[in-house]
């Protein structure tokens, strides 16, 4: 199984920093999910792939917190899914759900 990552920010990728919890940025929430997810995931599941979709939300936020998400961001997480769809049989919006689609 072939599954595409969206991460959106919030607290399932936050650290602890010297003025409380922060997210990471996607580059180390990447990290973090391949060091400590990914082969929990493959031990299991061994032909399983994970690819990394970036969503970004503008030039300055490459996450946001669920909290602070609009409807115009729900449409860009849309969009990034539609634009990979082809090449993804499942996908993991995080820190929402996970969708599994099929379009006839």
């Amino acid at each position: 199984m072939n599954i595409g990552i969206l991460y959106t920010g919030g607290t399932i990728g936050s650290v602890q920093g010297p003025d409380g919890l922060y997210p990471l940025d996607t580059v180390g929430f990447q990290k973090a999910f391949d060091e400590n997810i990914l082969p929990i995931i493959q031990s299991q599941y061994p032909d399983c792939t994970i690819g990394y979709i970036d969503i970004g939300f503008g030039p300055n936020n490459s996450t946001l917190d669920s909290t602070n998400l609009q409807p115009k961001d729900w449409c860009t997480i849309a969009i990034a899914i539609l634009e990979a769809y082809d090449s993804y049989e499942s996908f993991i919006v995080s820190p929402f759900n996970v969708y599994r689609c099929t379009i006839e």
